[in-house]
């Protein structure tokens, strides 16, 4: 019997937030079956209540930045939430998703409010990406992160 430990081999996902364009469900279940493919579990943070992929629960900020320490890698819309995420010292690898943003392109939300230059960021450990119109190109190079 083959036995996923989850505490060792899952990825976190952050598919809300405020403002921004909300990116469709399919897109979040296909990460999530990439993941299953791989042998990797799925938490994802939501305010929605249940869910059809991953396993599911709004945390507090406190739980949340826990269990993303911990994950193998964190998926994420960028938000406010986002920043303390990039601060987390001892965590995977992060990447955030800028989708359309209270009228702002895509691509300009991720010129203006990239944390590439953010002093606490570690770069080398994000990955920032444009999501607008080809969601299957943002999904291939999430993948090859997994």
């Amino acid at each position: 019997i083959f036995h996923i430990n989850f505490l060792d081999n899952f990825v976190f996902f952050a598919p809300e937030a405020n403002g921004t364009e909300t990116l469709p469900e399919t897109f979040w279940k296909d990460l999530a079956a990439q993941c299953q493919i791989q042998h990797i579990d799925v938490f994802v943070n939501t305010a929605k209540g249940i869910i059809s992929y991953g396993k599911c629960c709004q945390l507090n900020i406190n739980e949340a930045c826990y269990i993303a320490s911990i994950a193998k890698n964190i998926i994420a819309i960028r938000c406010g939430f986002v920043e303390l995420l990039a601060a987390i010292k001892k965590r995977n690898h992060l990447t955030i998703l800028y989708p359309k943003f209270r009228g702002i392109s895509a691509d300009n939300f991720h010129q203006i409010y990239s944390l590439v230059e953010y002093p606490f960021t570690n770069t080398k450990s994000i990955s920032e990406l444009t999501v607008d119109n080809n969601l299957d190109k943002a999904k291939a190079i999430i993948a090859n992160e997994f």
